[in-house]
């Protein structure tokens, strides 16, 4: 993933402001799908500048939350965001989730299209995570006939971009991993852009 740590380490400093609205949309998505009971470990794999966590700590300020993500910028402006909160923040690959950590919350918002091999990423999150735990996965959706067409322009224009899937595809591989479907759909988080929700748990 070390093409996905340069290309954030470019844009980290405007992140927040080209993807305001996505941000924003999709992690309220992730928020009113999420059961946050107090003393819950959460993982966000993936937390960026950390948008998500500040608003999990503000819909409960007694989950235990770590944040991982690749890229040592992003996770720079997530400490400032999150100054003051017992927070752990930690520079890891997703690919690479070696947390002797258990959860019973994990969420991952926009970043499917960078795993190359997403089987392997889905069988970490299920070791990860305790019974009955809840697994919510967010990413662009290939159900959409334009991002279809988008993909083959990302695969050559957005460096670390790897696939993107649809709905189908990705809860396919996690019922084949021994996940229960509880709810999956699509929605628009803007004007242009198209995702799929899934929550699924052990």
């Amino acid at each position: 993933m070390k093409t996905v740590e340069k290309h954030y380490a470019k844009i980290a400093r405007l992140y927040d402001v080209i993807w305001k609205g996505y941000i924003k949309n999709t992690n309220e998505e992730v928020i009113k799908n999420l059961e946050l009971k107090d003393g819950f470990e959460v993982l966000d794999a993936g937390c960026g500048t950390g948008y998500l966590i500040k608003r999990l700590w503000e819909e409960n300020p007694r989950l235990n939350i770590i944040g991982v993500d690749i890229s040592e910028k992003m996770l720079n402006i997530a400490k400032k965001r999150l100054k003051g909160r017992k927070i752990k923040l930690l520079k890891k690959d997703m690919e690479d989730l070696n947390l002797s950590d258990k959860f019973d919350i994990i969420v991952s918002n926009g970043n499917i299209h960078y795993i190359k091999n997403i089987e392997g990423f889905i069988q970490k999150c299920k070791s990860l995570l305790k019974e009955n735990g809840q697994l919510i996965l967010v990413d662009w959706s290939k159900d959409y006939l334009l991002f279809r067409v988008l993909k083959v322009y990302w695969k050559f224009r957005i460096k670390p971009f790897t696939q993107i899937y649809t709905m189908e595809e990705i809860k396919d591989r996690l019922t084949k991993t021994g996940f229960k479907i509880e709810k999956s759909y699509n929605f628009k988080p803007t004007r242009f852009w198209r995702c799929y929700l899934i929550k699924a748990k052990v």
